[in-house]
């Protein structure tokens, strides 16, 4: 593992795109974050309560999963380059296995999930102190679970733009059709046809993950959980992803 890392780490450590959608990802969550209270207006619902601890956590929890598409795109970019650059076929040439090869691009997909995870939690901690407050009751960080649920809804979006990339190749059809699945695909079906299972949609149960704190029917606004089954759903999916590019790895010619 820690080998497949270092390789890792040398392909992105100087490779400016990786820093840029990384510096996307973070200014936009901090901005966003920030003015939440400024920017959203919701009937008569008191904003204010983004910014106080222990809810805090679930609110920059859900802001965070807003741009971790961006780091989707990121992970998109960097396996289409390794196929489209013929890098992949080198590695394999040299002895690296196709196994070996994806679990070194999911490595880097848990680091770089885990590294928004602690941002989420800086963040919260940043801006909550801030603009809210931080009791020294226990309860204070009672809802810190839900950043581990940013690290999934990040980690299960990168595995299905690896899963993408090796299928579908080009690093622009690959962006394209990840963003007509994320935003047009799943919504337009799910909400027009099969809403009842809507929320058992691969991409819709990863960002669902994170549950958007408004409501419509009745219109509220708060903290909403995911049902078991939905979470059962993308803990399951991320898994999908992985095993069928482990397949494509085996079964095409890359």
């Amino acid at each position: 593992m820690k080998r497949l890392w270092q390789i890792e780490w040398l392909k992105i450590n100087g490779y400016r795109t990786f820093w840029v959608f990384v510096g996307i990802f973070m200014l936009s969550t901090l901005i966003v974050y920030w003015t939440f209270d400024k920017f959203v207006q919701f009937g008569p619902a008191n904003l204010a309560q983004v910014y106080q601890f222990p809810v805090a956590w679930y609110f920059v929890s859900y802001v965070t999963s807003w741009f971790t598409p961006f780091l989707t795109l990121l992970m998109i970019n960097l396996v289409s380059n390794e196929i489209s650059f013929r890098t992949l076929r080198q590695h394999i040439t040299d002895g690296m296995s196709p196994q070996e090869f994806l679990y070194s691009k999911v490595i880097l997909a848990a680091v770089i999930s885990i590294g928004a995870m602690i941002f989420a939690f800086l963040t919260g901690v940043i801006i909550g102190l801030t603009k809210g407050d931080l009791a020294t009751s226990q309860n204070s960080f009672s809802m810190l679970d839900y950043l581990l649920r940013v690290f999934w809804n990040s980690f299960g979006l990168m595995t299905a733009g690896i899963m993408l990339a090796l299928l579908l190749k080009r690093s622009a059809i690959t962006i394209m059709v990840f963003l007509a699945w994320y935003w047009l695909v799943e919504p337009i079906i799910g909400r027009a046809w099969l809403e009842s299972v809507y929320g058992y949609f691969p991409l819709n149960s990863l960002e669902e993950f994170v549950p958007s704190p408004f409501s419509t029917d009745p219109p509220s606004f708060g903290i909403r959980y995911t049902s078991l089954s939905e979470t059962l759903v993308a803990l399951v999916y991320p898994l999908i992803f992985i095993g069928i590019s482990l397949r494509l790895l085996k079964t095409r010619d890359l």
